[in-house]
């Protein structure tokens, strides 16, 4: 691992890991499926069923169909 990349590591893991409750993590996904869906362009968001086929049913899963959208749309944007 190259020197930066491990001081990167090195701060990032010293810090203090914050616990929140699954329900409240589906909660604020969901806030920002809303977000995504009432502003960025229709289809670069599947549906939570979607989302549990192609990526999977956890909350990390979800996350990810989510920054994807985003990028998506950025990259939609700036073309």
């Amino acid at each position: 691992m190259p020197k930066d990349e491990a001081e990167s590591f090195e701060r990032l893991s010293a810090r203090p890991t914050i616990m929140i409750r699954a329900e409240d993590c589906d909660e604020a996904l969901g806030l920002i499926r809303m977000a995504i869906e009432q502003t960025c362009p229709a289809g670069v968001l599947p549906s939570r069923e979607m989302v549990n086929a192609l990526y999977g049913p956890a909350p990390i899963d979800e996350a990810e169909a989510l920054a994807r959208a985003i990028v998506t749309t950025v990259e939609k944007l700036t073309e």
